[in-house]
């Protein structure tokens, strides 16, 4: 449905997807449950069309993207990133300041992959790394003390870190590059989920108000 409203369309998508996402403007994934792993498929939503998809074994894999030719994810032991593209696949192993990913992007061009991860014993409890699709060494970006966060790749290159300094606020800030981060705004009240635009020009907030045992979320866009 589009943001100035209008009838909603229903995505080609199965019933029993168990998640999905916007990749780019007209491209949705998701993610399906099948007796042999998992299915991820792409769909076009201007015309309903799926846009190819793999079939894995790991069901219990905790993030995944397409790349050009193929996919990116992390496994269920959490420990590297695997590639296939064209029928090729490579492993890009964590390095050692992470105990583990948990979430993964691709830039709009489609050669660099960021992933977020927790560290064990150390203050800066999590951190940001971006190593090319085609493989090779990764670099840090951020790391910073959180209670819970994520980092989406922007239009111009950098990306924005979604980050809670506690648990009831959440922090913005902006990475143009590594080691680099301009703080874009603070959320001084609990927000249940939120998604930043590719220009870092809006947001839309899911905010969650408890009323006894029922909860009521409200979606706004900023």
């Amino acid at each position: 449905m589009p943001f100035a409203g209008g009838a909603e369309a229903p995505l080609n998508v199965p019933t029993s997807a168990r998640g999905a996402r916007w990749f780019d403007s007209v491209t949705v994934g998701y993610g399906l449950q099948t007796p042999a792993g998992v299915r991820l498929a792409l769909v076009d939503v201007r015309s309903g069309k799926p846009v190819g998809g793999v079939e894995l074994p790991d069901s219990l894999l905790r993030a995944a993207v397409p790349v050009p030719q193929g996919w990116a994810w992390i496994p269920a032991a959490r420990d590297r990133i695997i590639v296939e593209q064209g029928g090729t696949r490579r492993e890009l192993p964590k390095p050692a300041w992470f105990t583990g990913f948990f979430d993964l992007d691709v830039d709009r061009t489609g050669t660099r992959l960021l992933a977020v991860g927790w560290n064990a014993g150390s203050f800066d409890s999590l951190g940001i790394a971006v190593a090319p699709v085609a493989g090779g060494e990764w670099t840090l970006w951020r790391k910073e003390f959180a209670e819970d966060g994520t980092a989406r790749f922007l239009d111009d290159g950098g990306m924005v870190f979604i980050r809670r300094p506690t648990q009831e606020t959440m922090a913005l800030e902006h990475l143009p590059g590594p080691g680099v981060a301009h703080p874009v705004g603070t959320i001084p009240r609990v927000v249940a989920d939120l998604a930043v635009s590719g220009d870092l020009r809006c947001v839309a907030i899911v905010e969650r108000t408890p009323h006894g045992d029922a909860w009521m979320s409200h979606i706004a866009r900023q």
